[in-house]
């Protein structure tokens, strides 16, 4: 596999997701309520309750024994251990909150997802992951693969050209424990585990937990949309995410005009309405290298199909290949 090969994503889908994806040059960002597994984004509160703990605790023994008034009120928690861990569960549940349901910030996180070629088996990275063509393509499906570099600098222009309360982007962890963990996500849980320790040196109290800052925001943000159960370690996801403000923002007071706001648009997923956004609308095409046509029967007729779809929307340097995965839906 040549190093270009490792910078490749691949997002699979249906036929009328590539026919869209091709004619629009832009990708869906799904609201996150509406992912497949919408419980994924809070797999990191355990993650995150486990940071805040020790910086909890340390604050709460010290109290427990310095502080007559303080050691009464943990006593009837159940202890420095017991209300630590309170304290802790209860501080991740209201960051959270205050991230996802602030009608101060009044914006949502839309996701959007690929798999990134890090893996160093060539048949994978030529032919597809054939649990995603089961899960993504059940007529067959479809793959397209798109430089990796040329897209992150596409959704740079994300933020320059609409309002965004956080966007970004970044590959998936799907460790637990904290000694496996990037040192760039340690960075942000420790960001968190900070915040807490500054509010609970003040007061033991959860209910006067003060507004997070625009860093403990972010902070909270990467780890939030970037762990993952290491169940799905194999699709080594690669996320891009971002927070549109919906357009009753401009009567915020300090609101700076010059941006566009996001049409916030629906879909129709198997009877179910999904809000969705539009990621690269940016009026550049997307660095797409190549379409991977999905096992099926038909994979070499469905190619030439793709071809002249290429051909018709004046993308004929796009290269077409078949899976060569023995596997009929």
């Amino acid at each position: 596999m040549t190093k270009d090969e490792k910078t490749n994503l691949w997002h699979y889908t249906t036929v009328e997701g590539l026919g869209g994806i091709l004619k629009n040059q832009t990708f869906w960002a799904s609201d996150y309520r509406y992912l497949n597994d919408a419980s994924e984004i809070i797999h990191s509160k355990e993650i995150i309750i486990s940071q805040l703990l020790p910086r909890i605790m340390e604050v709460v023994k010290n109290m427990y024994s310095d502080n007559s008034q303080a050691k009464a009120v943990i006593d009837s928690h159940g202890g420095p251990e017991k209300t630590a861990q309170e304290e802790a569960r209860d501080t991740a549940e209201l960051l959270y909150d205050s991230l996802l349901n602030s009608p101060d910030l009044g914006h949502i996180p839309h996701v959007l997802s690929f798999c990134e070629a890090t893996e160093d088996d060539e048949f994978v990275q030529r032919n597809g992951l054939l649990s995603q063509w089961r899960s993504y393509g059940k007529d067959g499906g479809y793959a397209i693969v798109l430089h990796k570099e040329n897209l992150i600098e596409l959704f740079r222009k994300e933020e320059d050209k609409f309002y965004y309360g956080i966007i970004g982007d970044g590959a998936i962890e799907y460790e637990n424990e904290i000694s496996k963990i990037s040192d760039e996500l340690i960075k942000h849980l420790k960001n968190i585990g900070e915040f807490a320790f500054e509010h609970y040196k003040k007061t033991i109290s959860r209910k006067s937990l003060p507004a997070p800052m625009e860093s403990n925001l972010s902070a909270l943000t990467e780890c939030m949309l970037r762990f993952k159960h290491r169940g799905f370690r194999e699709e080594k996801e690669y996320r891009f995410y971002g927070f549109p403000y919906p357009e009753k923002a401009k009567s915020i007071p300090g609101f700076i005009p010059g941006k566009s706001f996001k049409d916030q648009l629906i879909r129709n997923r198997e009877g179910t309405l999904v809000p969705y956004i539009n990621f690269f609308e940016v009026n550049n095409n997307l660095p797409i290298k190549k379409i991977c046509i999905g096992p099926n029967r038909d994979k070499k007729l469905r190619g030439e199909s793709v071809k002249a779809l290429l051909t018709a929307l004046n993308l004929e340097n796009i290269k077409v290949e078949c899976s060569e995965i023995p596997f009929i839906g």
